[in-house]
């Protein structure tokens, strides 16, 4: 077979408080490595989309795509303005009719608002393996499920069910030197696939998982060790949905960790009442592991609130585990804002006890979002098989459907103003950035950071700190242009 070239771009978007970060595309390289280990695919990814104009991109597309050109591939893992990657979409199928596009993201609605002859969902490397197939005419039979959504109608590969990658043993990534990796980068990992638990809300998949799911060490060993011989990187986000869903599993690669001849940093998505409950054995076992930085969705510290979605632990002991753990780690939490048997009062209560004991910590306050009423969805709280939804009614409220609280009357719009009263006063005390990808790559010490206690209001992102990111941006752009 000859090789064959696809461009796989990360398409993210703008966060609110800065332009952009110093952050790569997961998935993309994920797909991107995989291809490439077949022998037959040559795939390069272009970070960072919000560092190229669209000049920039137009000459991207006409410098990388020739005739042998098959696919290429648009990451789009949260929702956001689509008009760059239309525009790009629009563009390739003008001037380069024979390439496919795709657009890939975990969930449906994470993408629906991309442009591209095909949206796939979902881990991706089986269902590529077969699109590839056949789109090149090797007689594959592709699994496309045809759904019309606002009159527009889209062709889906849905590897959740038709092309499941879960569990995988071999999930290495591995980087190229047109990839531009830089030393003091967070380079996303994993540890395993799919999560053991049902906490309501929660969409991603698959749930409620049995026995061990985690990577083969030695694919472990191998990545890390890789990236730190050629990049030198030694700081990571681990994408699992929940990291310390078996205390075994941490054991097993902090067996690899300590085995290692240098020291690697590990931030993301943990449960603080698996940690609390499982105590001194499982604090241990991340520090062995170097799981240093957490993020905990604690929903509430109302008991019965957050018994509803899932998180059963008394209030109490939450609140003493987690003045506990802060001792350890680098503790960072969500919370949200109006579910089941929550007042105003005790939501005002809740943050009257972070602002006491966590104001140096990052600390997000969510509004509870449910499906308004005309989509006919509801949002289902699996562990009780009761539906939420259901229980709270809707208002008008300037053209705008609210929910209203099923026990005590108050509707979104109040919470929201909560959410804004409690960013407006916690962003004094917080910490400039929470999270390990942003503040290495910033070239700035984690443990200064999360030390900061005092620091001046309005400094919640420094302009100092968007310009670095700015730098670096312009730099991998004027490399990835050849210039």
């Amino acid at each position: 077979m000859s090789k064959k070239h696809g461009a796989v771009t990360k398409f993210g978007f703008p966060a609110t408080q800065w332009k952009t970060q110093f952050t790569r595309s997961a998935g993309s390289h994920k797909i991107a490595s995989h291809l490439r280990d077949s022998g037959e695919w040559d795939v390069e990814v272009i970070d960072f989309w919000s560092a190229f104009d669209w000049n920039d991109l137009k000459a991207l597309v006409n410098d990388r795509i020739h005739k042998d050109t098959v696919f290429v591939g648009f990451s789009v893992p949260w929702s956001g303005s689509y008009g760059k990657q239309i525009n790009l979409y629009k563009y390739i199928k003008k001037h380069y009719p024979w390439v496919t596009t795709v657009a890939g993201g975990m969930m449906f609605n994470s993408i629906s608002g991309a442009r591209a002859d095909y949206h796939m969902v979902g881990r991706g490397e089986y269902g590529m393996d077969v699109l590839c197939k056949h789109l090149i005419n090797s007689g594959s039979d592709l699994k496309v499920k045809r759904k019309t959504v606002d009159g527009r109608e889209y062709r889906i590969i849905d590897c959740r069910y038709d092309y499941p990658a879960e569990p995988k043993r071999n999930v290495k990534v591995s980087y190229e030197e047109r990839d531009y990796i830089e030393s003091n980068e967070t380079l996303a990992i994993e540890l395993s696939r799919g999560c053991r638990f049902h906490c309501a809300f929660c969409e991603y998949y698959p749930l409620g998982v049995k026995g061990d799911w985690t990577r083969d060490v030695d694919d472990f060993e191998s990545e890390m060790r890789e990236n730190y011989d050629r990049w030198g990187v030694t700081n990571y986000l681990l994408t699992d949905e929940t990291i310390n869903d078996r205390t075994e599993k941490l054991e097993k690669f902090g067996a690899v960790v300590k085995s290692l001849p240098f020291e690697p940093r590990f931030h993301g998505y943990m449960r603080s009442d698996l940690l609390i409950s499982r105590g001194q054995r499982e604090v241990d076992a991340c520090l062995d592991m170097g799981i240093k930085g957490h993020w905990y969705g604690v929903e509430s510290l109302n008991h019965q609130s957050a018994k509803a979605v899932g998180k059963g632990m008394a209030s109490d002991r939450v609140k003493e585990g987690l003045l506990e753990l802060d001792k350890h780690f680098e503790v960072n939490m969500s919370f949200i804002l109006g579910l089941p048997h929550e007042t105003l009062d005790s939501m005002k209560d809740t943050q009257k006890w972070l602002n006491e004991n966590f104001n140096h910590r990052m600390i997000n306050m969510y509004p509870l979002y449910m499906d308004k009423p005309e989509t006919k969805k509801t949002r289902v709280d699996i562990s009780s098989k009761l539906s939420i939804g259901d229980s709270y009614g809707w208002q008008n409220v300037f053209g705008e459907n609210q929910w209203v609280h099923p026990q005590y009357g108050y509707t979104e719009g109040d919470v929201r103003v909560l959410q804004r009263e409690w960013y407006d006063d916690a962003y004094h005390g917080m910490p400039s950035i929470w999270s390990l990808p942003w503040i290495t790559s910033l070239g700035k010490d984690p443990d200064l950071i999360y030390g900061e206690r005092d620091k001046l209001a309005g400094e919640h992102f420094p302009s100092s700190d968007q310009s670095i990111w700015d730098r670096k941006l312009e730099q991998y752009r004027l490399r990835k242009l050849g210039k």
